[in-house]
């Protein structure tokens, strides 16, 4: 109920686009024609989501983690709360999946050569 309440009075402090869909519109087939899945069950980022995800993490939500290859686009501590909510991961997650991302993008990793290797 917490959740549901922040994201009705609060919903609007999250800086990500808001992706609209019909009334009759299933929210895991909208996941699905957007391609963010491959086939495997998603949970859709709802706000009251994210807004618990966020919870699991002290760090704000505009704080840029880095940039992720290979087109170098801004990655902030919400789109990490958005895509853990898509993959099922708790709130608890957050800590180890912002350590493992700062990880990756450190320069000795290359992670644009492990992204982009034939």
């Amino acid at each position: 109920m917490a959740e549901r309440l922040a994201a009705k009075h609060r919903g609007g402090t999250l800086a990500s686009r808001k992706i609209e869909y019909g009334e009759g519109a299933d929210p895991l087939e909208v996941c699905f024609e957007r391609g963010w899945s491959d086939g495997l069950p998603v949970t859709p980022p709802t706000d009251e989501r994210v807004l618990a995800m966020l919870q699991g993490t002290q760090r704000r939500p505009d704080e840029v983690v880095g940039k992720i290859p290979p087109y170098l686009g801004t990655c902030t501590v919400e789109k990490v709360a958005i895509n853990a909510v898509l993959a099922g991961c708790k709130p608890s997650f957050m800590p180890v999946l912002l350590a493992a991302l700062e990880a990756a993008l450190e320069p000795m990793f290359t992670l644009h050569g492990v992204l982009a290797t034939t």
